[in-house]
């Protein structure tokens, strides 16, 4: 496998946060942060509504599918959730 290199463009500090950059566009509410594809297409989604969804996770407010996921991975290793955790695990 060939390696290659490039010159660095931006130093992390040690105090930097993955949701910076998130935030601190919030308040450019038509923004596009990034495109999600839906239903086959590239969809836009504005800083704002990007930051609304990680401070809802965040406060553990789970979408739809998370919850679906959630529970089919209580189902699946009940188990070893009960081993870990005991009488805290639901």
């Amino acid at each position: 496998m060939q390696e290659f290199s490039v010159p660095v463009i931006h130093v992390v500090k040690p105090d930097d946060n993955v949701t910076d950059d998130v935030f601190a566009n919030e308040n450019r509410p038509d923004a596009a942060g990034f495109k999600r594809k839906v239903n086959g297409a590239w969809t836009p989604v504005t800083w704002r509504e990007f930051a609304g969804q990680v401070r809802g996770l965040a406060a553990g407010q789970l979408t739809p599918t998370l919850k679906l996921r959630r529970y089919v991975i209580m189902q699946q290793y009940a188990n070893q959730i009960a081993a870990l955790y005991g009488d805290r695990a639901s």
